[in-house]
């Protein structure tokens, strides 16, 4: 039931990702460009046919 701070951060096609400020794992998309496109949230559940539930209490996209 705790909140978790999840931040991507991308350049060009790499993007980093840390979960509560603390590194995660480089994920590198061929062809893709941090600098434009569109934004999406895919939630995984590893559990087939069980429910999840996704709250978002501040979603905020910054260009540097």
């Amino acid at each position: 039931g705790d909140w978790n701070k999840i931040t991507v951060s991308g350049v060009g096609p790499v993007f980093m990702f840390f979960i509560n400020d603390k590194f995660q794992t480089t994920v590198t998309y061929a062809g893709a460009d941090a600098g434009r496109g569109i934004i999406g949230v895919v939630v995984n559940n590893d559990k087939p046919l069980t429910r999840i539930e996704v709250i978002f209490d501040d979603f905020t996209v910054r260009e540097p």
